[in-house]
């Protein structure tokens, strides 16, 4: 999630009033009371700033798996920091990835990412927004212990907003578009269905798989199941595919402001923003709180509880986590930690 006013692609819509502001934060949301969930021992893993997505890579070295870190300076007081890095599991270290064989015009700016095994070889498929040229692409790197080398380069007209994406071992992909048109103000003020998701096939012929959701976010593909979560729809969708269409959608689980995905035995897990106001006043001022609920929920029934909530104190806007082990691992839109929870033991 990244509600996004200040690009200069969106220079306009930055110069709105005080009230059409108010608008927005009163339709986005009102506040939601967050769940309690126990007191935790937890740790901040210092990274660059804005972690929004995390993969945990099992696949590079069975023997020693690792947390892999997307970043992206997202709040004009940090410090500019946009790259891939890595958390060393076993001692929490953290390291940046060398990026190799990138076009010298490449503008990088990373969000969603996934990786995948291909013909052996790890790939990590990389959402890149370079939104000065209004470029949105998909990069596609061979994955090595510290090194990324770029091997192909996506870019079409449907990706209109990416987001998030889930990558196929054929190669293909899912991706999400939070919006029909970038940093659309009035899709989120409206809380307008213009978002989507692509599927990018083996044949290189990407279409529209779904559509008419409102601000599609987390992305997880489990055959023939497609999960994607909706901030604005509150609602995990599961969608049933078969040969390449989309031939049922369910309403799964009512979650607010669902983020990313991803998967812990047979549940799934997704983090949550319950209060757009905070996130929005966040995004402006690191000091202002925006609480944050990891949620499980059963892929079969809907069924959700709640692994861990915050009220900002210890994380703000929360996007993605991942279990390992006894451990939640949660990533950030802006700020410039992982936070590392210990989860009680069953």
């Amino acid at each position: 999630m990244n509600f996004d006013f200040n690009t200069k692609a969106n220079l306009k819509q930055m110069k709105v009033s005080y009230f059409f502001v108010l608008i927005l934060s009163v339709s986005l949301s009102a506040c939601h009371s967050i769940p309690e969930s126990g007191i935790f021992e937890t740790k901040k893993i210092v990274t660059g700033y804005g972690p929004e997505d995390i993969i945990l890579d099992s696949i590079s070295d069975a023997n020693n798996p690792r947390i892999l870190v997307s970043c992206d300076t997202r709040r004009k007081s940090d410090s500019l920091t946009t790259g891939i890095y890595w958390i060393d599991l076993k001692t929490d270290s953290v390291f940046e990835f060398e990026r190799l064989k990138e076009p010298e015009d490449l503008v990088f700016h990373p969000h969603g990412f996934d990786l995948v095994l291909i013909d052996s070889v790890p790939r990590l498929f990389v959402i890149s927004h370079d939104d000065e040229n209004k470029r949105q692409q998909v990069l596609q790197y061979k994955i090595s212990k510290n090194v990324l080398t770029l091997e192909k380069l996506f870019q079409n007209d449907l990706f209109s907003s990416p987001n998030d994406i889930f990558a196929l071992k054929d190669g293909s992909f899912f991706l999400t578009n939070d919006a029909g048109k970038r940093h659309s103000f009035a899709e989120q003020l409206f809380k307008l269905k213009r978002s989507s998701v692509v599927y990018y096939t083996l044949d290189l012929k990407p279409y529209i798989i779904a559509d008419n959701l409102s601000y599609a976010n987390g992305i997880f593909f489990e055959e023939p199941y497609l999960y994607i979560s909706t901030v604005l729809q509150n609602t995990i969708f599961k969608f049933t595919i078969e040969d390449g269409k989309v031939i049922q959608k369910q309403s799964l689980s009512e979650i607010v402001g669902g983020d990313n995905i991803t998967k812990f035995k047979n549940k799934f897990i997704v983090a949550a923003h319950l209060n757009s106001i905070a996130f929005l006043r966040h995004r402006g001022n690191a000091n202002i709180a925006s609480p944050s609920v990891i949620y499980e929920f059963d892929p079969i029934t809907g069924e959700k509880r709640v692994l861990f909530s915050d009220d900002g104190k210890l994380i703000s806007a929360a996007s993605t986590a991942i279990r390992y082990g006894n451990f939640l691992y949660i990533a950030q839109v802006f700020d410039n930690f992982v936070l590392k929870v210990k989860l009680p033991e069953h």
